[in-house]
C-alpha cells in the first residue's frame, strides 16, 4: 500500500502554481489598468502566472479578496498590501517533502541538505535503508512528517520566510491523501511498514501543530487536501480552509454530491471552503457555480475564477449572512440567507422546493437558482 502525490493530482497542483507554466485563477495576465468598479460581494481568489506589477496589483486588488503565489514572488505581497491591506496574498508551499526549490514552484520549508546534515531522523526510508521519495518527482525526499520536532522547525522556518515579505498565510500543495511514494516508508514509531491509517493521523497532527505555529504569528494555513472521495475530519479541521483545486460548475449528480459531501464537513468544522472553477464558463454555468460554492461558503472561504467572467455583476450579488447551513428538500440542496434563497438541483429531474425569497419555485434539472427579493438568477442545462 503506497499512498503519496498521483501523477494526475500533482500536475494539477504545479499547474496551479506556475511550475508548468499556467495557473489555476487565471490564463491571461491582468491589464495594466482597469475600470474602477465595486469590488464583489463574492470573495474571489486568482493564482496568477507571473508576479504581478505594482499596476497590476493595484487592479487585481479592486476584484480578488486572495491571491496565491510562489516563493519566488519575493516582496510582491506588499504591492498587494498598498493596493489594498483587506487583500489576502497565500505563498505555495510543501510540507512533507525536501527538495531544491525553483522560483515559480512551491517550497518547502526547511533546507534539505541541512536536514540531512543536522537531523537525518527526520527522513523517511524503506525497509532497505534508502530514503523514500515522491513517485514522480524522484528529487523529493519524503520526510518524517510525523515527527513533532520537525513539524515544529518547519513552522520555525516559514514564520521567518513569510515576516520578510508581507505573505498573509501558505497555501500547502502536497496535503492530500491519495500519494504514490517510490517505496513503502518505515514508521519511526511502530518500526514498521507506515499503515494508511497512521499516515493520515500524522498528517492531521503535523496540520495542527504547523497551523498553530502560523496562528502564533498571524499567518493561516490552506490546504489542498483531496481527492474528495476522502474526508478526514480530522485533518480538515487542523486548517483554516481547504481546497481540492476544483469546483462545482461542471460537476452534476453523484460527481456533483461527492464534492458537496467534502465541503460539507468544511462547513461542519467551521473551515472555510475555497472552490475552484476557474476556466471560461457561460452565464448560466456560472450561476449553477456559484449557487453551488454559496452553499458551502462561509468565514474565510473563497471562490477562483478567471478574471474576465470575475467582471460579470453576478459576483457582487450580495446574499448576506447565511442563516443556517445547506438543507435538502427531495434531491435538491437549499440555503437561506439574509437577502437571498439559493438553490442547486444536482439530479436529472426537476423539482419544486420553497424558499423564504421566491416561495415555490421549480428548480430545472442540473440547474440553479439565486433569489433575491428584486431578481432571480436561473441556471438551466
Amino acid at each position: 500500500m503506497r499512498r503519496g502525490v498521483t501523477a494526475a493530482t500533482l500536475a494539477l497542483v504545479l499547474l496551479a502554481t506556475g511550475c508548468l507554466g499556467a495557473s489555476a485563477g487565471t490564463t491571461t495576465p491582468p491589464p495594466a489598468t482597469c475600470a474602477a468598479t465595486a469590488p464583489p460581494s463574492v470573495a474571489l481568489t486568482i493564482a496568477p502566472v507571473d508576479p504581478p506589477t505594482a499596476a497590476q496589483a493595484a487592479c487585481l486588488a479592486r476584484t480578488y479578496r486572495n491571491v496565491v503565489g510562489s516563493p519566488g514572488w519575493s516582496s510582491t505581497p506588499k504591492r498587494f498590501m498598498a493596493a489594498d491591506p483587506n487583500v489576502l496574498t497565500w505563498q505555495t508551499r510543501v510540507l512533507e517533502y525536501g527538495f531544491s526549490a525553483c522560483d515559480s514552484c512551491p517550497q518547502p520549508g526547511l533546507d534539505l541538505a541541512i536536514v540531512r546534515r543536522d537531523h537525518p531522523e527526520w527522513i523517511l526510508h524503506d525497509a532497505a535503508g534508502g530514503e523514500v521519495h515522491a513517485l514522480d518527482h524522484p528529487e523529493w525526499v519524503l520526510f518524517d512528517f510525523g515527527n513533532i520536532d520537525f513539524q515544529a522547525a518547519w513552522a520555525d522556518a516559514v514564520v521567518a520566510q513569510l515576516s520578510a515579505d508581507g505573505w498573509s498565510g501558505v497555501e500547502l500543495v502536497d496535503v492530500g491523501n491519495r500519494q504514490d511514494w517510490s517505496a513503502q516508508p518505515i514508521d519511526p514509531r511502530t518500526g514498521a511498514p507506515m499503515t494508511d491509517d497512521n499516515r493520515t493521523l500524522y498528517l492531521a497532527q503535523a496540520l495542527e501543530v504547523v497551523r498553530g505555529g502560523l496562528k502564533t504569528n498571524g499567518f493561516s494555513l490552506v490546504a489542498d487536501n483531496g481527492p474528495a472521495t476522502v474526508v478526514d475530519p480530522r485533518q480538515i479541521a487542523s486548517t483554516d480552509a481547504v481546497t481540492l483545486r476544483a469546483g462545482f460548475a461542471s460537476r452534476i449528480g453523484a460527481d456533483w454530491l461527492t464534492l458537496f459531501r467534502y465541503f460539507e464537513a468544511a462547513v461542519d468544522a467551521h473551515v472555510g471552503a475555497w472552490v475552484d472553477d476557474g476556466g471560461s464558463m457561460d452565464p448560466g454555468t456560472r450561476v449553477f457555480g456559484l449557487a453551488s460554492y454559496l452553499l458551502v461558503s462561509g468565514p474565510q472561504s473563497s471562490y477562483g475564477i478567471d478574471q474576465a467572467v470575475a467582471l460579470d455583476p453576478l459576483y457582487r450579488v450580495d446574499a448576506g449572512l447565511p442563516v443556517d447551513v445547506a438543507m435538502h428538500q427531495g434531491d435538491v440542496w437549499t440555503r437561506e440567507f439574509a437577502n437571498a434563497s439559493v438553490a442547486v438541483n444536482p439530479a436529472p429531474l426537476d423539482e419544486t422546493v420553497t424558499l423564504a425569497f421566491g416561495g415555490t419555485v421549480t428548480v430545472p434539472a442540473g440547474g440553479a437558482l439565486i433569489v433575491l427579493h428584486d431578481h432571480t438568477y436561473t441556471s438551466a442545462r
